[in-house]
């Protein structure tokens, strides 16, 4: 192989390199994006947790035992 096609096929190699390395940031990119975006279960959890909480304070203002003590 002559140096003038060991040097295009570095230069090649090179801009391969390149091109995986920035697609492979821009993954890396949105991966950490959509990892902290809530998605509809986190809602769903939340919703019933409050729900949960109001359904527990109600029971206690309502309670007998809390009336007395």
């Amino acid at each position: 192989m002559s140096k003038f096609y060991a040097q295009a096929f570095y230069r090649l190699a090179l801009e391969d390199y390149r091109e995986h390395l920035k697609k492979s940031r821009i993954s890396q990119a949105l991966r950490l994006v959509l990892s902290q975006t809530p998605r509809a279960w986190d809602y769903m959890e939340d919703r019933i947790g409050n729900w949960l909480i109001k359904l527990g304070q109600s029971l206690k203002s309502h309670s007998h035992l809390a009336h007395h003590a």
